[in-house]
């Protein structure tokens, strides 16, 4: 199931630059449609995503702990991961054939063991990686590589992980108590943003625990909505 079928229809097939040994094969669906419902979790889904390297392949987490696999050719689920014994806030996909989950923070006071980020080989449906962190994560985004991650937390810190040897690289700090971290937005090789419920947008250099620039005022309301660069 990890490859597309032959006899998938055109619109599900690998597009594929052959000089480009990374490869970004894409998958595109007829519009207007909703060609499958997919059923199987029993509480309120708060995540999906491709697998980057199999698109045709779709992961599903949920507030039941649990994340799903599923193939958008035939809407039939593939593979349950099971591991976190509290909702999934979100999930990632790298560039290889693993997927990232992580522990949902509004779920009632959670101990450090259940404030976990694993990441999965999806081929195998084995956890290869779980950090345990002390402070309960709400958003993680890939550091240019699977290797490393970032992570924001209800805090209202940043932390930068090295997933291959599961050592904390950095900590960031916002000096803003209380105040959860919601998004994060890569902008160059070293440098990334984030926004919180203080209504601030905050500019970082991965070398540097402080930001370089915040920009933000008290009377608007929360930033949810990634952050960009201007075109």
């Amino acid at each position: 199931y990890m490859e597309v079928p032959e006899s998938a229809p055109d619109h599900y097939k690998y597009i594929r630059n052959k000089e480009d040994t990374t490869e970004a094969p894409l998958c595109t669906l007829p519009k207007g449609t909703c060609k499958f419902t997919l059923k199987g979790h029993y509480k309120a889904v708060t995540s999906v995503c491709f697998v980057k390297a199999h698109p045709h392949l779709l992961v599903s987490a949920s507030a039941d702990g649990r994340a799903k696999l599923w193939s958008v050719l035939t809407g039939q689920p593939l593979r349950t991961f099971i591991g976190h014994s509290t909702g999934i806030r979100q999930v990632l996909s790298d560039g290889d054939l693993n997927i990232l989950t992580l522990t949902s923070s509004s779920v009632g006071t959670l101990s450090e063991k259940q404030q976990q980020i694993k990441v999965w080989d999806v081929e195998h449906g084995k956890c290869t990686t779980a950090l345990h962190l002390k402070k309960a994560p709400t958003v993680a985004h890939y550091f240019h590589h699977s290797k490393r991650l970032l992570v924001g937390q209800q805090s209202g810190d940043l932390q930068l992980w090295d997933l291959h040897n599961r050592t904390l690289i950095r900590q960031f700090s916002c000096n803003s108590a209380d105040s959860p971290i919601r998004t994060i937005t890569l902008l160059g090789k070293h440098e990334f943003a984030s926004t919180g419920d203080d209504r601030v947008v905050r500019l970082w250099n991965s070398f540097d625990s402080v930001p370089l620039q915040q920009v933000g005022k008290p009377d608007v309301c929360d930033i949810y909505a990634s952050a960009a660069v201007h075109p």
